[in-house]
Protein backbone atom coordinates (compact mmCIF):
# COMPACT_ATOMS: atom_id res chain seq x y z
CA UNK A 1 0.00 0.00 0.00
CA UNK A 2 1.61 3.21 -1.03
CA UNK A 3 -0.70 5.57 1.43
CA UNK A 4 -3.81 7.95 1.82
CA UNK A 5 -4.36 7.67 -2.04
CA UNK A 6 -4.28 3.74 -2.26
CA UNK A 7 -7.39 1.72 -2.83
CA UNK A 8 -5.75 -0.76 -0.62
CA UNK A 9 -5.19 1.51 2.05
CA UNK A 10 -8.54 3.47 2.63
CA UNK A 11 -10.51 0.23 2.25
CA UNK A 12 -8.29 -1.19 5.27
CA UNK A 13 -9.48 2.25 7.04
CA UNK A 14 -13.17 1.36 6.29
CA UNK A 15 -12.46 -1.88 7.93
CA UNK A 16 -10.60 -0.69 11.07
CA UNK A 17 -13.14 2.69 11.67
CA UNK A 18 -16.54 1.26 9.78
CA UNK A 19 -18.89 4.64 9.06
CA UNK A 20 -22.62 3.90 10.33
CA UNK A 21 -23.30 4.09 6.57
CA UNK A 22 -22.62 5.20 3.32
CA UNK A 23 -23.79 8.58 1.90
CA UNK A 24 -27.00 7.85 0.43
CA UNK A 25 -26.58 7.50 -3.54
CA UNK A 26 -22.87 6.85 -3.35
CA UNK A 27 -20.68 4.04 -3.18
CA UNK A 28 -18.04 5.87 -1.17
CA UNK A 29 -17.40 4.32 2.14
CA UNK A 30 -16.65 6.95 4.94
CA UNK A 31 -14.08 6.07 7.38
CA UNK A 32 -16.20 6.33 10.97
CA UNK A 33 -14.62 7.83 14.23
CA UNK A 34 -12.52 6.73 16.64
CA UNK A 35 -14.69 5.60 20.24
CA UNK A 36 -13.21 6.79 22.29
CA UNK A 37 -11.30 8.94 20.29
CA UNK A 38 -8.48 9.44 22.83
CA UNK A 39 -6.11 11.73 20.80
CA UNK A 40 -8.53 14.24 20.67
CA UNK A 41 -9.24 13.98 24.15
CA UNK A 42 -5.73 14.21 25.17
CA UNK A 43 -5.88 17.40 23.00
CA UNK A 44 -9.09 18.74 24.63
CA UNK A 45 -7.31 17.91 28.26
CA UNK A 46 -3.92 20.03 26.70
CA UNK A 47 -6.51 22.84 25.91
CA UNK A 48 -7.79 22.80 29.51
CA UNK A 49 -4.54 22.70 31.29
CA UNK A 50 -2.57 25.29 29.05
CA UNK A 51 -2.41 28.12 31.17
CA UNK A 52 -3.39 30.56 28.62
CA UNK A 53 -6.39 29.06 28.63
CA UNK A 54 -9.54 30.94 29.52
CA UNK A 55 -11.04 30.08 33.02
CA UNK A 56 -14.44 30.40 31.33
CA UNK A 57 -13.24 28.48 28.02
CA UNK A 58 -16.02 25.24 28.59
CA UNK A 59 -18.71 27.81 28.82
CA UNK A 60 -17.41 29.63 26.03
CA UNK A 61 -17.70 26.29 23.87
CA UNK A 62 -20.91 24.87 25.15
CA UNK A 63 -23.21 28.54 25.50
CA UNK A 64 -26.26 28.03 23.50
CA UNK A 65 -25.56 23.89 23.18
CA UNK A 66 -28.59 22.41 22.71
CA UNK A 67 -28.92 18.83 25.08
CA UNK A 68 -27.41 16.10 23.09
CA UNK A 69 -24.00 18.44 22.64
CA UNK A 70 -23.79 19.20 26.09
CA UNK A 71 -24.26 15.18 27.00
CA UNK A 72 -21.59 14.48 24.33
CA UNK A 73 -19.36 17.08 26.55
CA UNK A 74 -19.81 15.12 29.65
CA UNK A 75 -19.55 11.86 27.74
CA UNK A 76 -15.69 13.50 27.11
CA UNK A 77 -15.20 14.98 30.36
CA UNK A 78 -16.30 11.84 31.82
CA UNK A 79 -13.75 9.89 29.64
CA UNK A 80 -10.96 11.78 30.81
CA UNK A 81 -11.81 11.44 34.54
CA UNK A 82 -10.71 7.62 33.91
CA UNK A 83 -7.19 8.74 32.99
CA UNK A 84 -7.17 12.27 34.41
CA UNK A 85 -9.32 12.54 37.50
CA UNK A 86 -7.77 15.39 39.53
CA UNK A 87 -8.04 17.68 36.68
CA UNK A 88 -11.00 16.69 35.25
CA UNK A 89 -12.62 16.89 38.61
CA UNK A 90 -12.68 20.60 39.07
CA UNK A 91 -13.56 21.61 35.18
CA UNK A 92 -16.85 18.62 35.44
CA UNK A 93 -17.88 20.58 39.88
CA UNK A 94 -17.44 23.79 37.41
CA UNK A 95 -19.63 22.81 34.31
CA UNK A 96 -22.23 21.37 36.43
CA UNK A 97 -22.42 24.35 39.15
CA UNK A 98 -22.83 26.85 36.56
CA UNK A 99 -26.66 25.81 35.72
CA UNK A 100 -27.05 22.09 37.62
CA UNK A 101 -30.75 22.20 37.01
CA UNK A 102 -30.45 22.34 33.38
CA UNK A 103 -27.31 20.34 32.87
CA UNK A 104 -28.42 17.11 35.30
CA UNK A 105 -30.11 15.27 33.00
CA UNK A 106 -27.30 15.65 30.03
CA UNK A 107 -24.97 14.41 32.49
CA UNK A 108 -26.49 11.50 33.92
CA UNK A 109 -27.06 10.16 29.94
CA UNK A 110 -23.40 10.69 29.89
CA UNK A 111 -22.75 9.15 32.86
CA UNK A 112 -25.22 6.07 31.73
CA UNK A 113 -23.76 5.73 28.65
CA UNK A 114 -19.87 5.85 30.08
CA UNK A 115 -20.97 2.65 32.21
CA UNK A 116 -20.93 0.72 28.91
CA UNK A 117 -17.32 1.11 29.08
CA UNK A 118 -15.87 1.33 32.07
CA UNK A 119 -17.01 1.53 36.15
CA UNK A 120 -14.10 4.08 37.02
CA UNK A 121 -14.89 7.47 36.25
CA UNK A 122 -16.19 10.31 38.38
CA UNK A 123 -19.17 11.60 36.75
CA UNK A 124 -21.58 10.28 38.22
CA UNK A 125 -20.25 10.94 41.93
CA UNK A 126 -19.83 14.38 41.31
CA UNK A 127 -23.37 15.17 39.74
CA UNK A 128 -24.84 13.22 43.02
CA UNK A 129 -22.55 16.28 44.90
CA UNK A 130 -23.50 18.80 42.58
CA UNK A 131 -27.46 18.08 43.11
CA UNK A 132 -27.20 17.10 46.84
CA UNK A 133 -26.21 20.94 47.09
CA UNK A 134 -28.40 22.46 44.86
CA UNK A 135 -31.85 23.60 45.71
CA UNK A 136 -34.84 22.44 44.21
CA UNK A 137 -33.18 19.65 42.30
CA UNK A 138 -35.70 16.92 44.20
CA UNK A 139 -38.25 17.43 41.26
CA UNK A 140 -35.34 15.68 39.06
CA UNK A 141 -35.14 12.67 41.46
CA UNK A 142 -38.01 10.55 39.88
CA UNK A 143 -36.38 10.94 36.41
CA UNK A 144 -32.80 9.57 37.65
CA UNK A 145 -34.03 6.90 40.70
CA UNK A 146 -35.84 4.74 38.35
CA UNK A 147 -32.91 4.50 35.37
CA UNK A 148 -29.89 3.61 37.35
CA UNK A 149 -29.39 -0.03 36.69
CA UNK A 150 -29.41 -2.55 40.03
CA UNK A 151 -25.91 -3.17 39.43
CA UNK A 152 -23.47 -0.34 38.90
CA UNK A 153 -20.11 1.35 40.31
CA UNK A 154 -20.02 4.28 38.88
CA UNK A 155 -23.65 5.75 39.54
CA UNK A 156 -23.71 4.44 43.27
CA UNK A 157 -23.51 7.85 45.19
CA UNK A 158 -26.22 9.26 42.40
CA UNK A 159 -28.93 6.41 43.12
CA UNK A 160 -28.56 7.03 46.86
CA UNK A 161 -29.26 10.70 46.31
CA UNK A 162 -32.34 10.18 44.00
CA UNK A 163 -33.63 7.55 46.20
CA UNK A 164 -33.39 9.27 49.46
CA UNK A 165 -35.01 12.68 47.92
CA UNK A 166 -37.81 10.19 46.80
CA UNK A 167 -38.24 9.06 50.13
CA UNK A 168 -37.90 12.66 51.69
CA UNK A 169 -40.80 14.12 49.75
CA UNK A 170 -43.07 11.29 50.94
CA UNK A 171 -46.11 12.50 53.29
CA UNK A 172 -44.88 11.56 56.92
CA UNK A 173 -48.30 12.06 58.74
CA UNK A 174 -49.94 9.55 56.49
CA UNK A 175 -51.13 6.22 56.99
CA UNK A 176 -53.32 5.31 54.10
CA UNK A 177 -52.34 2.08 51.91
CA UNK A 178 -50.70 3.88 49.05
CA UNK A 179 -48.62 6.10 50.84
CA UNK A 180 -47.53 3.39 53.30
CA UNK A 181 -46.98 1.07 50.06
CA UNK A 182 -44.87 3.66 48.41
CA UNK A 183 -42.51 4.31 51.42
CA UNK A 184 -42.14 0.88 51.75
CA UNK A 185 -40.68 0.18 48.42
CA UNK A 186 -38.57 3.10 48.04
CA UNK A 187 -37.17 2.27 51.26
CA UNK A 188 -36.34 -1.21 50.33
CA UNK A 189 -34.49 0.26 47.51
CA UNK A 190 -32.84 2.76 49.84
CA UNK A 191 -31.27 -0.24 52.11
CA UNK A 192 -29.92 -1.80 49.25
CA UNK A 193 -28.38 1.64 47.58
CA UNK A 194 -26.79 2.36 50.75
CA UNK A 195 -25.57 -1.19 51.33
CA UNK A 196 -23.48 -1.07 47.64
CA UNK A 197 -21.64 2.26 49.33
CA UNK A 198 -20.70 -0.01 52.00
CA UNK A 199 -22.92 2.32 54.24
CA UNK A 200 -24.10 -0.93 56.06
CA UNK A 201 -25.82 0.64 59.36
CA UNK A 202 -28.21 2.79 57.18
CA UNK A 203 -28.75 0.32 55.17
CA UNK A 204 -30.43 -2.19 57.60
CA UNK A 205 -32.56 0.70 59.19
CA UNK A 206 -33.93 1.97 55.64
CA UNK A 207 -34.69 -2.17 55.34
CA UNK A 208 -36.04 -2.99 58.65
CA UNK A 209 -38.38 0.04 58.40
CA UNK A 210 -39.64 -1.63 54.80
CA UNK A 211 -39.78 -4.57 56.59
CA UNK A 212 -41.73 -3.55 59.43
CA UNK A 213 -44.27 -1.54 57.05
CA UNK A 214 -44.94 -4.23 54.55
CA UNK A 215 -45.72 -6.58 57.84
CA UNK A 216 -48.42 -4.18 58.74
CA UNK A 217 -49.88 -3.98 54.68
CA UNK A 218 -49.79 -7.55 54.64
CA UNK A 219 -52.17 -7.91 57.67
CA UNK A 220 -55.04 -6.32 55.55
CA UNK A 221 -53.84 -7.14 51.74
CA UNK A 222 -51.59 -10.28 52.21
CA UNK A 223 -52.18 -11.34 48.30
CA UNK A 224 -51.13 -7.70 47.34
CA UNK A 225 -47.90 -7.41 49.75
CA UNK A 226 -46.82 -10.49 50.52
CA UNK A 227 -44.50 -10.89 47.81
CA UNK A 228 -42.92 -7.82 48.73
CA UNK A 229 -42.64 -8.26 52.33
CA UNK A 230 -40.27 -11.21 51.11
CA UNK A 231 -38.18 -9.63 48.64
CA UNK A 232 -37.34 -7.30 51.86
CA UNK A 233 -36.85 -9.91 54.26
CA UNK A 234 -34.30 -11.51 51.88
CA UNK A 235 -32.56 -7.97 51.58
CA UNK A 236 -32.95 -7.74 55.50
CA UNK A 237 -31.14 -10.88 55.55
CA UNK A 238 -28.40 -9.90 53.35
CA UNK A 239 -27.77 -6.91 55.65
CA UNK A 240 -27.89 -8.41 58.59
CA UNK A 241 -25.07 -10.61 57.22
CA UNK A 242 -23.13 -7.89 56.28
CA UNK A 243 -22.95 -6.59 60.15
CA UNK A 244 -22.10 -10.14 61.13
CA UNK A 245 -25.45 -10.84 62.93
CA UNK A 246 -25.59 -14.21 61.45
CA UNK A 247 -28.76 -15.80 63.35
CA UNK A 248 -30.46 -12.91 62.86
CA UNK A 249 -30.18 -12.66 59.01
CA UNK A 250 -30.31 -16.24 58.53
CA UNK A 251 -33.98 -15.83 60.28
CA UNK A 252 -34.97 -13.04 57.66
CA UNK A 253 -33.98 -15.47 54.63
CA UNK A 254 -35.79 -18.80 56.18
CA UNK A 255 -38.57 -16.51 56.44
CA UNK A 256 -38.05 -14.97 52.44
CA UNK A 257 -37.34 -18.57 51.24
CA UNK A 258 -40.80 -20.33 53.03
CA UNK A 259 -42.72 -17.20 51.65
CA UNK A 260 -41.55 -17.53 48.14
CA UNK A 261 -41.76 -20.92 48.05
CA UNK A 262 -45.24 -21.07 48.86
CA UNK A 263 -45.97 -18.71 46.35
CA UNK A 264 -43.92 -20.13 44.19
CA UNK A 265 -45.62 -23.29 43.83
CA UNK A 266 -48.83 -21.05 43.16
CA UNK A 267 -47.29 -19.00 40.69
CA UNK A 268 -43.88 -20.27 39.32
CA UNK A 269 -43.64 -17.99 36.39
CA UNK A 270 -43.46 -15.03 38.68
CA UNK A 271 -42.03 -16.31 41.62
CA UNK A 272 -39.34 -19.22 40.87
CA UNK A 273 -36.44 -15.96 40.10
CA UNK A 274 -36.82 -15.11 43.76
CA UNK A 275 -37.09 -18.06 45.09
CA UNK A 276 -33.84 -19.08 43.39
CA UNK A 277 -31.91 -15.85 44.94
CA UNK A 278 -33.09 -16.57 48.19
CA UNK A 279 -31.91 -19.70 48.17
CA UNK A 280 -28.60 -18.86 47.33
CA UNK A 281 -28.53 -16.15 50.14
CA UNK A 282 -29.57 -19.03 52.22
CA UNK A 283 -26.85 -20.89 51.13
CA UNK A 284 -24.20 -18.28 51.85
CA UNK A 285 -25.82 -17.61 55.46
CA UNK A 286 -26.00 -21.72 56.37
CA UNK A 287 -22.28 -21.78 55.33
CA UNK A 288 -21.25 -18.99 57.70
CA UNK A 289 -22.70 -20.60 60.81
CA UNK A 290 -20.95 -24.00 59.83
CA UNK A 291 -24.21 -26.02 58.50
CA UNK A 292 -21.95 -26.86 55.41
CA UNK A 293 -24.57 -29.77 54.45
CA UNK A 294 -27.70 -27.51 54.20
CA UNK A 295 -25.81 -24.60 52.89
CA UNK A 296 -24.90 -26.86 49.67
CA UNK A 297 -28.55 -28.01 49.16
CA UNK A 298 -29.97 -24.92 49.66
CA UNK A 299 -26.96 -23.05 46.99
CA UNK A 300 -27.55 -26.21 44.39
CA UNK A 301 -31.14 -25.79 44.63
CA UNK A 302 -30.43 -22.45 43.36
CA UNK A 303 -28.38 -23.35 40.54
CA UNK A 304 -30.27 -25.54 39.06
CA UNK A 305 -33.65 -23.10 39.26
CA UNK A 306 -31.55 -20.60 37.77
CA UNK A 307 -30.35 -22.91 34.79
CA UNK A 308 -33.59 -23.17 34.03
CA UNK A 309 -34.78 -20.07 33.82
CA UNK A 310 -31.16 -19.17 31.73
CA UNK A 311 -32.21 -21.94 29.31
CA UNK A 312 -35.52 -19.65 28.39
CA UNK A 313 -34.28 -16.29 28.92
CA UNK A 314 -30.70 -16.39 28.84
CA UNK A 315 -30.34 -12.43 29.20
CA UNK A 316 -31.96 -11.74 32.13
CA UNK A 317 -30.73 -15.02 34.25
CA UNK A 318 -27.21 -15.37 33.11
CA UNK A 319 -25.67 -13.05 35.96
CA UNK A 320 -27.78 -14.71 38.64
CA UNK A 321 -26.92 -18.33 37.49
CA UNK A 322 -23.25 -16.94 37.47
CA UNK A 323 -23.59 -15.46 40.98
CA UNK A 324 -25.42 -19.15 42.66
CA UNK A 325 -22.28 -20.90 40.95
CA UNK A 326 -19.74 -18.94 42.96
CA UNK A 327 -21.55 -19.36 45.86
CA UNK A 328 -22.23 -23.32 44.77
CA UNK A 329 -18.37 -23.51 44.25
CA UNK A 330 -17.27 -22.10 48.07
CA UNK A 331 -20.03 -24.39 49.79
CA UNK A 332 -17.95 -27.28 47.81
CA UNK A 333 -15.34 -26.25 48.58
CA UNK A 334 -15.97 -26.52 52.88
CA UNK A 335 -16.81 -29.93 51.65
CA UNK A 336 -13.90 -31.01 50.61
CA UNK A 337 -14.89 -31.40 46.87
CA UNK A 338 -12.19 -29.17 45.60
CA UNK A 339 -12.54 -30.91 41.20
CA UNK A 340 -16.39 -30.10 41.65
CA UNK A 341 -16.10 -26.60 43.08
CA UNK A 342 -13.65 -25.37 40.72
CA UNK A 343 -15.82 -26.47 38.06
CA UNK A 344 -18.56 -24.09 39.30
CA UNK A 345 -16.05 -21.47 40.20
CA UNK A 346 -14.71 -22.00 36.46
CA UNK A 347 -17.99 -21.59 34.79
CA UNK A 348 -18.64 -18.78 37.28
CA UNK A 349 -15.42 -16.38 36.34
CA UNK A 350 -16.39 -17.51 32.64
CA UNK A 351 -19.83 -16.13 32.27
CA UNK A 352 -18.82 -13.09 34.37
CA UNK A 353 -15.92 -12.21 32.32
CA UNK A 354 -18.02 -11.67 29.31
CA UNK A 355 -20.76 -10.01 31.05
CA UNK A 356 -17.81 -7.34 31.97
CA UNK A 357 -16.26 -6.79 28.66
CA UNK A 358 -19.79 -6.18 27.75
CA UNK A 359 -21.09 -4.16 30.96
CA UNK A 360 -17.87 -3.21 33.27
CA UNK A 361 -19.75 -0.78 35.52
CA UNK A 362 -22.30 -3.46 36.26
CA UNK A 363 -19.87 -6.71 36.36
CA UNK A 364 -16.66 -5.62 36.97
CA UNK A 365 -16.89 -6.73 41.20
CA UNK A 366 -18.40 -9.78 40.29
CA UNK A 367 -16.00 -10.40 38.49
CA UNK A 368 -13.22 -9.58 40.84
CA UNK A 369 -15.39 -11.81 43.52
CA UNK A 370 -14.67 -15.06 41.20
CA UNK A 371 -11.23 -14.52 40.25
CA UNK A 372 -10.61 -14.66 44.50
CA UNK A 373 -12.53 -17.70 45.00
CA UNK A 374 -11.08 -19.18 41.38
CA UNK A 375 -7.57 -18.55 43.18
CA UNK A 376 -8.19 -19.32 46.35
CA UNK A 377 -9.38 -22.63 44.60
CA UNK A 378 -6.78 -23.21 42.06
CA UNK A 379 -3.80 -22.71 45.24
CA UNK A 380 -5.74 -25.53 47.32
CA UNK A 381 -5.64 -27.97 44.04
CA UNK A 382 -1.77 -26.94 43.72
CA UNK A 383 -1.92 -25.11 40.55
CA UNK A 384 -0.05 -22.28 42.23
CA UNK A 385 0.97 -19.99 39.05
CA UNK A 386 -2.53 -19.82 37.63
CA UNK A 387 -3.84 -19.11 41.20
CA UNK A 388 -1.17 -16.14 41.81
CA UNK A 389 -2.52 -15.09 37.94
CA UNK A 390 -5.71 -15.33 39.26
CA UNK A 391 -5.62 -13.35 42.79
CA UNK A 392 -3.74 -10.47 41.28
CA UNK A 393 -6.30 -9.76 38.86
CA UNK A 394 -8.49 -9.60 41.41
CA UNK A 395 -6.51 -7.17 43.44
CA UNK A 396 -5.77 -4.84 40.93
CA UNK A 397 -9.72 -4.68 40.04
CA UNK A 398 -10.24 -3.97 44.14
CA UNK A 399 -7.58 -1.46 44.24
CA UNK A 400 -9.10 0.31 41.34
CA UNK A 401 -12.46 0.23 42.66
CA UNK A 402 -11.06 1.32 46.55
CA UNK A 403 -9.85 4.23 45.28
CA UNK A 404 -13.25 5.93 45.18
CA UNK A 405 -15.09 3.73 47.45
CA UNK A 406 -13.49 2.57 50.41
CA UNK A 407 -16.83 1.99 52.57
CA UNK A 408 -17.65 -0.87 49.66
CA UNK A 409 -14.70 -2.61 48.70
CA UNK A 410 -12.26 -2.30 51.49
CA UNK A 411 -13.09 -5.39 52.51
CA UNK A 412 -12.96 -7.31 49.64
CA UNK A 413 -9.22 -5.97 48.67
CA UNK A 414 -8.28 -7.45 51.91
CA UNK A 415 -9.45 -11.04 51.42
CA UNK A 416 -8.16 -10.98 47.92
CA UNK A 417 -4.55 -9.44 49.65
CA UNK A 418 -4.63 -12.21 51.84
CA UNK A 419 -4.96 -14.57 49.71
CA UNK A 420 -2.58 -13.41 47.32
CA UNK A 421 0.25 -13.64 50.65
CA UNK A 422 -0.46 -17.11 50.30
CA UNK A 423 0.24 -17.75 47.11
CA UNK A 424 3.12 -15.76 47.35
CA UNK A 425 4.46 -17.59 50.22
CA UNK A 426 3.70 -21.36 48.40
CA UNK A 427 5.78 -19.72 45.10
CA UNK A 428 8.64 -19.19 47.62
CA UNK A 429 8.16 -15.94 47.28
CA UNK A 430 8.91 -14.78 51.37
CA UNK A 431 9.16 -11.02 50.96
CA UNK A 432 6.48 -10.17 48.67
CA UNK A 433 4.11 -12.32 50.84
CA UNK A 434 4.69 -10.87 53.82
CA UNK A 435 4.59 -6.89 52.51
CA UNK A 436 0.85 -8.11 51.37
CA UNK A 437 -0.16 -10.10 54.32
CA UNK A 438 1.00 -7.11 56.74
CA UNK A 439 -1.14 -4.64 54.15
CA UNK A 440 -3.99 -7.12 54.58
CA UNK A 441 -3.78 -7.36 58.62
CA UNK A 442 -3.50 -3.63 58.27
CA UNK A 443 -6.82 -3.30 56.65
CA UNK A 444 -8.73 -5.74 58.60
CA UNK A 445 -7.60 -4.20 62.04
CA UNK A 446 -9.32 -0.85 60.47
CA UNK A 447 -12.49 -2.59 59.65
CA UNK A 448 -12.77 -4.87 63.12
CA UNK A 449 -12.56 -2.06 65.06
CA UNK A 450 -15.32 -0.48 63.21
CA UNK A 451 -17.65 -3.42 62.78
CA UNK A 452 -16.29 -6.32 65.08
CA UNK A 453 -19.07 -8.47 64.58
CA UNK A 454 -18.82 -8.11 60.54
CA UNK A 455 -14.86 -8.61 60.57
CA UNK A 456 -13.47 -10.17 63.75
CA UNK A 457 -13.03 -13.48 61.57
CA UNK A 458 -11.05 -11.40 58.93
CA UNK A 459 -8.79 -10.30 61.19
CA UNK A 460 -8.26 -13.58 62.66
CA UNK A 461 -7.95 -15.34 59.46
CA UNK A 462 -5.11 -12.87 58.12
CA UNK A 463 -3.21 -13.00 61.76
CA UNK A 464 -2.89 -16.72 60.76
CA UNK A 465 -1.68 -15.91 58.00
CA UNK A 466 0.70 -13.03 58.98
CA UNK A 467 2.10 -15.83 61.50
CA UNK A 468 2.94 -18.05 58.76
CA UNK A 469 4.87 -15.14 56.78
CA UNK A 470 6.60 -14.24 59.87
CA UNK A 471 7.73 -17.96 60.41
CA UNK A 472 9.05 -18.64 56.82
CA UNK A 473 11.63 -15.27 57.01
CA UNK A 474 12.52 -16.20 60.59
CA UNK A 475 10.77 -13.73 62.79
CA UNK A 476 9.63 -15.72 65.11
CA UNK A 477 8.86 -13.63 67.88
CA UNK A 478 6.61 -11.61 65.40
CA UNK A 479 5.00 -14.54 64.44
CA UNK A 480 4.36 -15.92 67.79
CA UNK A 481 2.48 -12.76 68.61
CA UNK A 482 0.57 -12.70 65.27
CA UNK A 483 -0.64 -16.26 66.21
CA UNK A 484 -1.46 -15.82 69.84
CA UNK A 485 -3.83 -12.86 68.76
CA UNK A 486 -5.61 -14.72 65.94
CA UNK A 487 -6.48 -17.94 69.17
CA UNK A 488 -7.53 -15.15 71.38
CA UNK A 489 -10.15 -13.70 68.68
CA UNK A 490 -10.92 -17.18 67.69
CA UNK A 491 -11.71 -18.32 70.66
CA UNK A 492 -14.03 -15.21 71.31
CA UNK A 493 -15.75 -16.12 67.60
CA UNK A 494 -16.41 -20.34 69.42
CA UNK A 495 -18.21 -19.19 72.42
CA UNK A 496 -20.86 -17.43 69.92
CA UNK A 497 -20.54 -19.78 67.14
CA UNK A 498 -18.63 -23.19 67.61
CA UNK A 499 -20.04 -24.97 64.30
CA UNK A 500 -18.49 -21.73 62.34
CA UNK A 501 -15.31 -21.21 63.99
CA UNK A 502 -13.54 -24.46 66.26
CA UNK A 503 -12.28 -25.44 62.46
CA UNK A 504 -10.38 -22.14 62.89
CA UNK A 505 -9.46 -22.44 66.25
CA UNK A 506 -8.11 -25.79 66.10
CA UNK A 507 -5.75 -25.01 63.12
CA UNK A 508 -4.93 -21.54 64.92
CA UNK A 509 -3.69 -23.82 67.95
CA UNK A 510 -2.03 -26.24 65.60
CA UNK A 511 -0.08 -23.64 64.25
CA UNK A 512 0.55 -22.00 67.91
CA UNK A 513 1.70 -25.57 69.15
CA UNK A 514 4.42 -25.54 65.81
CA UNK A 515 5.59 -22.22 66.70
CA UNK A 516 6.49 -22.97 70.34
CA UNK A 517 8.00 -25.99 69.78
Amino acid sequence: MKGPGDEDFQDLLTDLYPSPAKEEGTDFQFVGGLEPDLLGEAIIRATLTEPKTAPDYLEQVFRDAESATIENGFVILGRLSVWASKQTGPWIEKFLDVATLQRALPAFKAALSLGASTAEGSLGMLLATALRRTHGAEKLAPLIAHRVPNSTVSLRELAVWATSSLDRVLPVACDDESTLAGRARIKNNLGNRLSALGRREDALSATEEAVETYRTLVKTRPDAFLPDLATSLDNLGNQLEALGRREDALSATEEAVETFRTLAQARPDAFLPTLASSLSNLGKQLGALGRREDALSATEEAVGTYRTLAQAQLDAFLPDLATSLNNFGMMLRALGRWEDALSAIEEAGETYRTLAQARPDAFLPNLAGVLNNLGLMLGELGRLENALSATKEAVEMYRTLVKARPDAFLPDLAASLNNLGNELRALGRWEDALSVTEEAVEMCRTLAQARPDAFLPNMATSLINLGRQLGVVGRWEGALSATEEAVETYRTLVKARPDAFLPDLATSLDNLGNQLE
